[in-house]
């Protein structure tokens, strides 16, 4: 008689049993006998450092292995990638299949990379699967064969393909028992381990599949209707908040963009505009692993960054003498989110007023974000900093007291972050220190700001061009 095929399934950003590509494959190739084994490999490079992230993740993932009780219990494997896989192998034999869900870029894709290689050196089949993104990087491609890099024909073809369907996974309960061994042992006392050293956070009721539900429910019966005004707005309810369930995996971005096609609202095509914005910067850093670290536009590549630690650390603290890039930081640095008209604003006035380098940005918003995604921050600043693909021109500077003005016309988000002008006039909010309010004074002034940016630009334009 044949020894039962053990299907692991590995779960890593994809943490929801509906509509979950690995999932569904290893229950379709389950026979009778056959077990199924939930899985997740903590890497010791989750474990620090102790940020807004590392807790939503992680309590994230502790919802998870309950919600996984439906079905078969999560097992963790802890430790160097090679070393714990090994060790799982040699507690279930080789008689195995795995399923996981691909990853695309940066460190993720490495190990990735590191696990085919060990399960390849051994003879271990594996499937991988698309999940995360309704088209992959090789559907979006020019008639050559080459690839975008401006979004809008990009956006063009995206739209006209075809998307994936929106499926419920149907299994019964107890797909396979629990498994024990030393390696899951260790697995389960360093997730114990860390459970015990996470922070309560305002958020923590907004965790798992039923709140990211509800929320997705709330955004198409109201802010829906409105997102294409709305959504630059701070202090209205007037975007999704569906990123961090999407960073996560915790809804299926098939779900989503299912969810909000069958709606007939009118912000519609815009919101559906922004999950391809996510495709596209996704793309982008599958082809360009650097994107981190290095100017997509090479002419780019020797800007000079002003070198100004007092500033960085004032932007950082939200204290910079502009009440709405203030209360963005104070925001940020409380909730780990930021209203995206807002991520804007801030990158713009790090990176245009004062001078420093886009990178040193980026980095803070990888450390603080909750649904920090490394392709869309890091094209996001490429953006600001007009140095990437399709990037906002150099010349264009956003003025933060405009832009306060513009989107927060009454003060209401700048209130909510700067309790010390929740007197201020609507008038004089934006501008305190113009109408003798007691505030912080500017670390720099815009006007002088704009100007040497763009002759920093310059410079290097002149430099290349001629």
């Amino acid at each position: 008689m044949l020894k039962p095929m053990i299907h692991i399934v590995l779960f890593r950003n994809d943490l929801r049993l509906d509509h979950q590509p690995a999932l569904q494959a290893a229950l379709d190739a389950r026979e009778t006998h056959d077990q199924i084994v939930l899985l997740f490999h903590l890497n010791p490079s989750q474990f620090a450092p102790k940020t807004a992230r590392h807790d939503y993740f992680f309590k994230t993932l502790n919802w998870f292995q309950t919600e996984c009780q439906q079905i078969a219990p999560l097992h963790f494997i802890a430790g160097e990638l090679s070393a714990a896989f090994t060790s799982l192998l040699a507690t279930l034999g080789t008689n195995v299949t795995f399923y996981f869900n691909r990853q695309l870029s940066g460190e993720r894709l490495r190990r990735d990379q590191q696990l085919i290689a060990l399960l390849e050196d051994k003879q271990i089949p594996y499937q991988q699967f698309l999940d995360g993104h309704l088209h992959g990087v090789a559907e979006v491609k020019k008639a050559d064969g080459s690839s975008y890099r401006v979004f809008t024909p990009y956006y063009r073809q995206w739209l006209a393909l075809e998307k994936p369907s929106w499926h419920r996974i149907r299994c019964e309960q107890s797909c396979s028992p629990q498994y024990e061994g030393a390696c899951f042992d260790e697995g389960r006392r360093v997730f114990a381990g860390l459970l015990t050293q996470l922070r309560a956070q305002q958020w923590d009721e907004t965790i798992g599949v039923t709140a990211a539900r509800q929320q997705l429910e709330q955004f198409i019966a109201g802010p829906l209707a409105t997102y294409d005004y709305d959504r630059d707005f701070p202090a209205r309810a007037g975007t999704s908040r569906m990123s961090p369930y999407l960073k996560y995996g915790v809804l299926s971005i098939v779900e989503v963009y299912r969810r909000v096609v069958t709606s007939e609202q009118r912000g519609q095509a815009t919101y559906i505009k922004e999950l391809a914005w996510r495709d596209f910067y996704q793309m982008i850093a599958c082809e360009n692993p650097t994107i981190q670290t290095e100017a997509l536009t090479p002419q780019y590549r020797a800007l000079e960054w002003e070198v100004n630690p007092a500033g960085f650390n004032a932007w950082c603290k939200g204290e910079t003498g502009y009440p709405l890039v203030d209360a963005a930081m104070k925001q940020l640095n409380a909730t780990g989110w930021m209203h995206n008209r807002l991520r804007m604003v801030v990158s713009s006035f790090l990176v245009k007023d004062l001078g420093i380098d886009w990178r040193e940005g980026e980095r803070y918003f990888a450390e603080k974000l909750i649904d920090y995604d490394r392709a869309s921050n890091a094209g996001g600043w490429q953006w600001a900093a007009s140095t990437g693909v399709d990037a906002v021109p150099y010349f264009r500077v956003f003025n933060p007291t405009v832009q306060s003005k513009r989107f927060d016309p009454d003060g209401a988000f700048i209130r909510r972050w700067l309790p010390e002008l929740v007197l201020a006039k609507s008038k004089e909010i934006h501008e305190p220190q113009k109408y003798g309010l007691t505030y912080l004074a500017p670390i720099v002034d815009h006007q002088t700001a704009r100007l040497a940016a763009i002759e920093r630009f310059k410079r290097i334009k002149n430099k290349t061009d001629g």
